[in-house]
């Protein structure tokens, strides 16, 4: 199952994203990643766990085709992850949702900037590389 929610966040809400380090969510006191909790209990099922954490991230080398349960199933506890983009890049770094690892069936998200996307763990998806300051707020639950 995956789910955009339209301009989830506002920019002063990606400002405090942008700031927020690797953080284990039991020990978060941030009310932006309160929101996005909570929105998402709405339509998604997952426990928190003692590994759920987030972060922001700016990778250019995009990631390849992959599960968030890990590329080597090392997050086997992941049920769903979720990513808003903060920044956009100046090209690249689009996300993709397809049936496997091959890529069979591959769709580009019509995410745009401060858009929330939300999907179980079991769907395959993958970021293209990019150029410019994309930063993005991932989290894992």
């Amino acid at each position: 199952m995956k789910k955009i929610y339209r301009s989830f966040i506002t920019k002063e809400e990606a400002n405090i994203l942008k700031k927020t380090s690797s953080v284990k969510l039991l020990e978060s006191e941030n009310a932006v990643i309160d929101k996005i909790l909570n929105q998402l209990k709405k339509d998604f099922e997952f426990t928190i766990k003692d590994e759920s954490y987030c972060y922001t991230e700016k990778y250019p080398i995009g990631h390849p085709w992959h599960k968030d349960t890990g590329i080597n199933n090392h997050m086997p506890w992941c049920e769903v992850g979720i990513s808003i983009l903060l920044e956009e890049p100046i090209s690249g770094g689009d996300t993709y949702y397809a049936d496997n690892v091959e890529g069979d069936n591959k769709i580009k998200s019509d995410r745009k900037l401060h858009d929330l996307i939300a999907h179980t763990s079991d769907v395959y998806h993958m970021v293209e590389p990019h150029v410019g300051n994309r930063n993005v707020f991932l989290m894992f639950i």
